[in-house]
Parts: structure tokens; C-alpha cells; sequence
């Protein structure tokens, strides 16, 4: 289906485009369901239905935009997507069932390329607290999680780490033992938050004792 393209200048955090109702309905896709955009190469999008959308149009949020190019088209190609795998591998988890490696590293694959729904996401998270994980699961999703992340890599060796469970009020170990050691010619990266559970998390504490400034890419 061939729709005329209407820039939403909203960020949605995922793919994600909104079809009128009744173009969705002759589509045949719902709310949650995917569909791919052709336009240049192919995109799988997130389906939000409503009648603020004209019919014949689509909304297209700004990452949909922006991965289709430096203009968005005028027209775009819809059609509709499958599921990911990670969906089914999901429910296995609700019912408790045990996952294989590959399927681990599909779900952290698609939750690090925003392919699930708030919904899947949910799912997720409330199947693992309830059923709870294998340490086999464990690991997979681990090591998921650093073969799909971002990774820095350092020349320098030995790298040396400090480590913490947080969320400690007061606990506010990290910002002496970290300059000690570096003071002392060792490479020690360390990531720390803003506050969560307390008054001031280690980031908000280090901004004011040495005020250079915090902010995310």
C-alpha cells in the first residue's frame, strides 16, 4: 500500500509509524504489528493505529525519517512484517519453558535494535522476575548483551575495575578508591549513574567535586 509520508517531529525511541485505522484495517495489520517501509532499502516499523492520521497517510516519526535518509520520501511502500522470533522465544519464557543460547542472544539483539514493543519488553521483564533465570540463561545474556553493545577497547593492560552492586545511600566508595588507583599509573574505566534510589548518585556527587560537565551522548 502506497501512502503519502507526514513527518511527525516527534522522537518515538523505536521505529515506529502511525496509519489510519482504516488504512490499517485494508492492510491488515493492527496496533503492535510490524511493517516494512520500501523506500530505498527496506525498514520494519512498529504500527500505532488512530484517525489523527488522514486516510492515505502515514506518520512517520523522526528515527524512521532519519534511517531513511537525509529527506524523507513523499510517498512510501508499506507492507506487512512478520513477527520477530524473539516474540515466540519470549512467551517460551512466560511459560517458564528454558531458552537455548541462540535464543537469548536474539531477544538482546532486538531489544538493542528496538525491534520489540513496550508490550514484548514487559514481558520480558516480568517473565524473567517471575520464573526468574537459569545461570546457563544468565551468561547467554551477558555475553548477548556485550556482543550486541558498544565496546571501547584499551591498548594499555592490565585494565583494572572497581565494581559495586549501588543503590547504596552514603555508599560512596568508588570516588576514592577510583583516583587512588589511577594516581598510582593504572587504567581504571569506570561508568557511574546519576541518582536512582538516593539523594545523589556517584555521577551527581563527582559533577560537583569536579565540575566538568556530564551528559549523555
Amino acid at each position: 500500500m502506497e501512502l503519502k509520508v507526514q513527518q511527525l517531529q516527534i522522537k518515538a525511541g523505536k521505529y515506529k509509524v502511525v496509519i489510519n485505522s482504516q488504512d490499517a484495517k485494508e492492510l491488515g495489520v493492527r496496533g503492535g504489528d510490524r511493517v516494512q517501509l520500501k523506500n530505498h532499502g527496506y525498514l520494519t516499523a512498529i504500527v500505532e493505529t488512530g484517525d489523527m492520521i488522514p486516510k492515505g497517510t502515514v506518520g512517520v516519526y523522526q528515527e524512521c525519517c532519519e534511517k531513511l535518509g537525509k529527506v524523507c520520501p513523499l510517498t512510501i511502500d508499506l507492507v506487512p512484517a512478520s513477527r520477530p522470533n524473539s516474540v515466540g522465544f519470549i512467551r517460551k519464557m512466560m511459560d517458564h519453558q528454558k531458552l537455548t543460547q541462540e535464543e537469548v542472544h536474539q531477544i538482546i539483539q532486538d531489544i538493542v535494535r528496538e525491534n520489540l514493543t513496550e508490550i514484548e519488553l514487559s514481558a520480558f521483564v516480568t517473565s524473567s522476575y517471575i520464573h526468574g533465570m537459569t545461570n546457563d540463561e544468565i551468561e547467554w545474556m551477558t555475553r548477548a548483551m556485550i556482543d550486541t553493545g558498544e565496546k571501547i577497547e584499551f591498548d594499555t593492560h592490565p585494565i583494572m575495575d572497581k565494581h559495586s552492586i549501588g543503590g547504596v545511600p552514603g555508599n560512596k566508595i568508588t570516588l576514592l578508591v577510583v583516583p587512588i588507583i589511577a594516581a598510582n599509573g593504572l587504567l581504571i574505566p569506570k561508568t557511574s549513574s546519576r541518582a536512582i534510589t538516593g539523594a545523589a548518585g556517584t555521577a551527581d556527587l563527582m559533577e560537583v567535586l569536579a565540575p566538568r560537565g556530564i551528559y549523555s551522548r
